[in-house]
């Protein structure tokens, strides 16, 4: 059903991350200073979109990365390579939506922002997701993933981040408000099939009331020129 599918879709894209720990309004300068930190094996840029509308007015959900995937991340559902300027792959699902194949043109707007992508490759993935670089359209790759070997807590890289105007979260923290959304999502998709059947049932109740009374109108009539039944 709609619904399984894109309560799946959420779990999936909250397991994309392998780390837990997130900074936020982190920069290029900052993620190259953690990674000199020890204990941390390995860090990666990204923003996530919750909302990326297409040509036809679809939404879907969008991921840019700011260099090839590492360790931070399950490379299950990401492309084969990292979508470059100008560049966007996107999940079977969506292409066959869309219509569209590798080397075609495609609109993306996100937060206001507009842009046109070519189309670099389709990802075998269930995940409705596009993935562009959103320095494409004069964004940036803000949320650090930090993946260490536990020696590192969360006190020491909170020092190190917070003279820089960052901080540092959870994935939970980051991916809550999609579990909400997708929460939201899937309880209007419950009221309205709710909504859908009563609507029916009151329409098929109406019909047979329509024919009850159309037909006793018909014996009515056939009685008055003396039909017996």
């Amino acid at each position: 059903t709609c619904t399984t599918v894109l309560a799946r879709q959420s779990d999936q894209l909250e397991d994309f991350l392998v780390a837990d720990t997130l900074v936020v309004n982190a920069d290029e300068t900052l993620e190259a200073l953690t990674a000199e930190l020890d204990g941390i094996d390995a860090t990666l840029r990204f923003v996530y979109f919750p909302e990326v509308e297409l040509d036809s007015g679809a939404t879907v959900l969008g991921l840019s990365l700011a260099g090839d995937a590492n360790a931070c991340v399950h490379a299950d559902i990401l492309p084969e390579r990292i979508p470059h300027a100008g560049e966007i792959a996107v999940s079977t699902g969506i292409a066959s939506m869309e219509g569209v194949r590798v080397g075609d043109r495609m609109t993306v707007s996100v937060k206001g922002c507009r842009g046109e992508f070519t189309v670099s490759e389709i990802v075998d993935t269930n995940v409705s997701l596009v993935y562009f670089d959103a320095v494409a359209l004069g964004m940036k790759n803000d949320t650090m993933c930090v993946l260490t070997d536990g020696s590192v807590d969360r006190e020491a890289l909170l020092s190190l981040v917070e003279p820089y105007g960052a901080a540092v979260i959870g994935a939970g923290d980051l991916f809550g408000g999609l579990s909400k959304t997708m929460d939201g999502y899937l309880t209007l998709l419950d009221d309205a099939f709710l909504a859908a059947l009563a609507v029916t049932m009151i329409g098929v109740v109406n019909l047979l009331c329509e024919q009850f009374r159309a037909r006793r109108s018909e014996r009515a009539v056939l009685h008055l020129c003396g039909a017996t039944h």
